[in-house]
């Protein structure tokens, strides 16, 4: 069976340098993806790419409690409104970081 999954690499990786991209990709139709953005796509990808290694922290147990955890709840949700902000309004109402985030030592 043919797994219709890309990982969250892929696609941070087709706002990264190289292939022609900028020119192939972001300039002709992926900008279009993220609606709510309006810079360059290299910030876009530094953003997306420090996500995409946050995640990877997580999904392979690595410690993040030392990390600025308030700030990589931000990044999450303002990468989340560059692609919809109606989303990124929703997840903010009904995220419970922030509370857990508060009750920490």
């Amino acid at each position: 069976m043919i797994s219709e999954e890309l990982p969250f690499g892929f696609y941070v990786s087709l706002l990264g340098p190289g292939n022609g991209y900028d020119q192939r990709l972001w300039r002709t139709a992926l900008y279009r993806a993220f609606p709510g953005y309006s810079g360059g796509r290299r910030l876009l990808h530094q953003q997306v790419d420090h996500l995409r290694i946050f995640r990877n922290k997580i999904a392979h147990h690595e410690p993040i409690h030392h990390r600025h955890l308030v700030a990589d709840h931000e990044a999450i949700l303002r990468c989340l409104g560059y692609v919809d902000a109606g989303l990124a309004t929703m997840v903010r109402h009904h995220s419970r970081v922030p509370e857990v985030l508060s009750r920490r030592p």
